[in-house]
């Protein structure tokens, strides 16, 4: 047994010793796949600032034509933009023009229909006057004797007075026509 332990031991310790050699070895490994990470990286940088003047330096021979040539065709483009511009501008222009006089138009007639009605309504006024001092002149004559002593009284009060009489005897005839209405339908 003591054998087979000792076996075992020389065993396990020439596994450790593979193990840790192995450890190493990887640290080592990993340790250049870093440092030819970097070299990549630095490598691919460089190569892309290269790249970059390599292009740099055809762009600018190309720019030159392709300037002049972008220049005119933008020198093109800016006219018509422009035209259509002006042309889209004037027609705003020539529309809000058309409607400036159609709202002047408007106005004047709306003038015109406002001093129409002022007018109606004076000529309303002084017809309602007339008829007010014809309905005092008549109330007046139909008293006789005690109509002088009523002209004291003012005119506006009269009038309100047989107003409010001529309203009570509307509201009664309406009254009285609801009421025989109503006794029609009961009847039928």
């Amino acid at each position: 047994m003591k054998v087979q332990e000792e076996k075992s031991s020389k065993q396990h310790q020439s596994w450790e010793t593979k193990a840790s050699l192995m450890e190493t070895e990887i640290k080592e490994v990993t340790q250049e796949k870093e440092r030819l990470a970097q070299t990549l990286q630095s490598q691919a940088t460089e190569f892309k600032e290269m790249q970059a003047q390599l292009h740099q330096a055809e762009d600018e021979n190309k720019l030159s034509w392709e300037t002049k040539e972008e220049m005119k065709e933008q020198k093109e483009k800016c006219s018509r933009d422009l035209s259509q511009k002006h042309q889209s501008w004037e027609t705003m222009v020539h529309l809000m023009e058309t409607q400036l006089e159609e709202v002047k138009e408007e106005k004047d007639d709306l003038a015109q229909t406002r001093l129409s009605w002022a007018a109606k309504e004076k000529k309303m006024e002084d017809e309602k006057t007339l008829l007010e001092d014809l309905c005092l002149h008549m109330k007046n004559k139909s008293r006789g004797f005690f109509a002088r002593r009523r002209a004291t009284e003012e005119r506006d009060a009269i009038l309100q007075k047989m107003l409010r009489k001529m309203q009570e005897k509307e509201m009664g005839k309406e009254a009285k026509g609801e009421k025989e209405e109503k006794e029609e339908a009961g009847h039928q």
